[in-house]
C-alpha cells in the first residue's frame, strides 16, 4: 500500500513540478548540459584535428629525414670508393692509395705487410661482398672478409673459432711471406680497415710485382714472440676441457677468500690447472659454484676492481713454481756473464 501510494505521490509531484514556475530553471539545465556536450565534442574534434596535423608533420619529417639519409649514404658510398687497392704479390705488400687525381696512382693511404697465395689470380677486380667473418676452407674463420669479384678474398688471418681471442697465432705469423693456399690474408686491425673504409665497387688491382711508393710508410711487421715455445690447445667449450684433462684445478675470481698462496702446489707428479676468467666478467658461476672450494683471489687493496689477466696469471704462475723450487727454470743470466754486474 505505501509504495503504491508512494508512485501516485511521485506522478503527482512530476507533473506539478513541470507546470510550476520550475519550467524555466529545467529549460535552463537543458541548454547547460548542451552547452556542455557542444563542448566536449569540439575538444574531441580538435584533438583529432591535431593528431592529424602532427602525422602529416611527421610523415613530411620522416620524408626529409630519408632525403637526408640517402644523401649521406650517396656521401659515404662515394668516400668509400674514393681509395684503391694494390695487392703485390711477390713482396706481399698492400698498398692503399686515393684516386683523386693528385699523381697518376694517388696518394698513399696506407701501405703494410700481407700473406698472399702465390698461385692467386692477377689482373683488376673489385670489392663486391663484405661479411664480418667468412668460413675458411681449413676449419678456421676469417675476420673481416672482402669478397672480389674474381672470387679472391681480402681478410685477416684465421682464428680457430668466431671469437676474437681466439687468433691462430701461426698463421698470423705467415704475415710477410708467400702461402699456397687461400687468397690475401692481413692482421686483423688491417683487414678492418678495409672492411670500414673501402666500399662495394673499390677498385683491387692484384700485380706480380710494381715498385712500391716513394710516400709508402710500411712499418716492420712484428710476429708474436716465443710462440713456438709455447704448446697450447683449443677447446670447444669447458666440458670439452674436462674431458681431456685430469688433474688439479684452480679457480680465479675477485669474489674467492683465500689467497692464491694458500694452496699447495707442491706435488710434482700432479698436473696443474689454472684457470682464469675475461677481464670484464670472470669464470661463469655455473662453474665456480661446484668448486668454491678450490676458488681463490689475490689479495690486494679496494682502490682497483682487478688486475689485468696477464698479470694475474703471471703472479700465480710464478707463486706454483716457487713452491717447485723453480723447476725448469734458471737461476744465473745465460745470455751474458752471471757476474756482468761487477764487470766494468
Amino acid at each position: 500500500m505505501e509504495i503504491r501510494g508512494y508512485k501516485r505521490i511521485k506522478k503527482k509531484d512530476i507533473k506539478r513540478w513541470f507546470k510550476g514556475s520550475n519550467l524555466v530553471l529545467y529549460v535552463l539545465i537543458l541548454l547547460l548540459l548542451f552547452a556542455l556536450i557542444m563542448f566536449a565534442y569540439r575538444t574531441i574534434a580538435g584533438m583529432h584535428n591535431d593528431n592529424i596535423d602532427n602525422e602529416l608533420n611527421n610523415q613530411t619529417e620522416d620524408l626529409d629525414n630519408e632525403s637526408s639519409l640517402q644523401e649521406e649514404t650517396s656521401t659515404y658510398v662515394a668516400k668509400n670508393q674514393s681509395y684503391r687497392i694494390r695487392i703485390n704479390v711477390s713482396k706481399n705488400i698492400a698498398v692503399i692509395s686515393t684516386v683523386d687525381g693528385t699523381s697518376e696512382n694517388g696518394r698513399t693511404i696506407k701501405a703494410f705487410h700481407i700473406a698472399v697465395n702465390k698461385n692467386i689470380k692477377t689482373g683488376s677486380t673489385v670489392i663486391s661482398e663484405k661479411a664480418e667473418w667468412r668460413k675458411l676452407d681449413n676449419n678456421g674463420y676469417a675476420h673481416y672478409s672482402s669478397r672480389l669479384d674474381n672470387s679472391e678474398y681480402i681478410c685477416s688471418t684465421a682464428y680457430f673459432t668466431k671469437t676474437i681471442g681466439n687468433m691462430n697465432i701461426d698463421e698470423y705469423n705467415k704475415i710477410g711471406t708467400s702461402l699456397t693456399y687461400g687468397s690475401i690474408f692481413m692482421a686483423p686491425a688491417d683487414a678492418k680497415w678495409i672492411y670500414n673504409n673501402c666500399g662495394i665497387n673499390t677498385s683491387v688491382e692484384i700485380l706480380s710485382d710494381f715498385d712500391i711508393p716513394s710516400d709508402a710508410d710500411i712499418k716492420e711487421f712484428k710476429k708474436y714472440n716465443y710462440i713456438d715455445k709455447l704448446e697450447y690447445f683449443v677447446y670447444e667449450n669447458y666440458q670439452d676441457f674436462l674431458s681431456k684433462n685430469s688433474g688439479e684445478f684452480y679457480f680465479f675470481t675477485r669474489y674467492g677468500h683465500k689467497p692464491h698462496s694458500s694452496f699447495d702446489y707442491s706435488d710434482k707428479s700432479k698436473d696443474i690447472y689454472l684457470i682464469f676468467g675475461k677481464e670484464s666478467t670472470g669464470i661463469p658461476k655455473e662453474i665456480l659454484r661446484p668448486n668454491i672450494e678450490r676458488c681463490m683471489r689475490i689479495p690486494m687493496t679496494d682502490n682497483v676492481r682487478a688486475l689485468n689477466v696477464s698479470n694475474a696469471c703471471a703472479i700465480v704462475v710464478y707463486e706454483v713454481l716457487r713452491q717447485r723450487n723453480y723447476e725448469g727454470l734458471l737461476f744465473d743470466e745465460p745470455h751474458k756473464d752471471k757476474d756482468f754486474i761487477m764487470i766494468d
